[in-house]
């Protein structure tokens, strides 16, 4: 379970916004902590945050009776009822409650669950064309190879070249 869940908000709210003028209800309908709408004839858009104790919601309803008007509301959150203050499109000061009138569902996780990933075998040495085994170690000649050293010697022709424990013999 998801630890979000424990404190979960979604649901549906009773919000109550009393200020100059009668008490206005709207109903709010909270998706999550970022996502909210105001249910009514239409349903409206909110900008909607909470972060476990302070929750900020703003909106714009749709009323044929008055001009254009918006809320702006901030407030706390206690339980199942959420109060606080705010400011109307006028610049009046308001004072609100939201209370819960239904809880929303929980939805368990959906997501798929994405198989194991199958672990390559590993190659040496590590690129795409190596081998599955550590190589044996073995003894290597060369015959009639051309060995420059850095000696007094300078330059060998024909010279015979063993390899032997990784290390450099004749």
């Amino acid at each position: 379970m998801k630890t979000e869940e424990w404190k979960s908000i979604k649901g549906t709210y009773n919000i109550v916004i009393s200020g100059p003028g009668t008490p206005l209800n709207y109903t709010l309908d909270v998706q999550s902590a970022s996502a909210a709408s105001i249910v009514g004839k239409d349903t409206i858009p909110a900008k909607f945050s909470y972060d476990g104790k302070l929750v900020g919601l703003s909106f714009s309803p749709v009323d044929s009776k008055k001009k254009q008007s918006s809320f702006r509301l901030s407030g706390t959150v206690n339980g199942n009822v959420w109060n606080g203050n705010g400011e109307d499109s006028s610049g009046n000061r308001i004072v609100w409650t939201a209370s819960l009138l239904k809880a929303g569902s929980f939805v368990g996780d959906t997501a798929k669950k994405k198989p194991a990933l199958a672990v390559g075998k590993i190659l040496y040495p590590m690129d795409g064309y190596g081998w599955e085994e550590l190589p044996k170690q073995e003894n290597l000649l060369i015959k009639n190879a051309t060995v420059w050293t850095n000696e007094k010697e300078n330059k060998l022709e024909n010279t015979d070249v063993l390899i032997k424990m990784e290390r450099l013999r004749k």
